[in-house]
């Protein structure tokens, strides 16, 4: 037998979208020049998903993706205090200084939706829709996103899956009050398990 290899996929893009603020070009229309008016996105390179050591061992049981009732996947935000990036961590609860409550954004973060685990010429891909958050009577400000099943199993609560650095310069990613904060899933999915198979 081969060993299990997981790979964390390229990193998702990141965007701000301001309300309010566009960008205005003086264009041809149908009926002659006007005035066309494009909303304003301010787009972050991040880093791929880097997956937590403990969750090679807990897609074995602890954590399931696939079957009748699959555990649901969230998305949390981290400030750049969190030690969100220190890979050796087991569980949500473990890590430290997520973005706190209020202005849009709620403690624990967003429930993942449309996650799909699905093998293609034997490699497993895990995926899902975008995630995004609107703020709302504040800024919300983050460093990191990390994706955790939200799931009490064989002891483990909240179990860890990956986390990506929203922006790799690295610096904070800051949605203004009212502004859109997306993370936007990679085409080739979150992250990939191969190996495990007769060569």
């Amino acid at each position: 037998m081969s060993d299990l290899v997981v790979t964390g996929c390229r990193g998702p893009s990141v965007r701000v979208a301001p309300a309010g603020i566009s960008r205005v070009q003086f264009g041809m229309g149908q009926s002659g020049p006007e005035w066309r008016v494009y909303d304003w996105i301010l787009r972050m390179a991040a880093d791929k998903w880097l997956v937590y050591d403990s969750y090679k061992e807990h897609i074995s049981g602890t954590i399931q993706h696939d079957g009748a009732s699959p555990d649901t996947l969230k998305m949390a935000l981290f400030q750049s205090s969190s030690d969100a990036l220190t890979l050796t961590e087991t569980i949500f609860g473990g890590l430290t200084n997520e973005v706190a409550a209020g202005s849009g954004y709620t403690a624990g973060g967003e429930t993942m939706t449309t996650v799909t685990w699905g093998d293609t010429a034997g490699t497993t891909t895990l995926d899902s829709d975008d995630v995004s958050w609107t703020a709302a009577g504040g800024s919300i400000v983050a460093r990191m996103a990390v994706i955790y099943a939200n799931v009490t199993r064989n002891t483990f609560v909240d179990p860890l899956v990956c986390v990506s650095l929203l922006d790799n310069t690295p610096a904070d990613v800051t949605a203004t009050d009212g502004n859109i904060l997306a993370v936007t899933i990679n085409a080739s999915g979150i992250l990939t398990l191969s190996g495990g198979a007769s060569p």
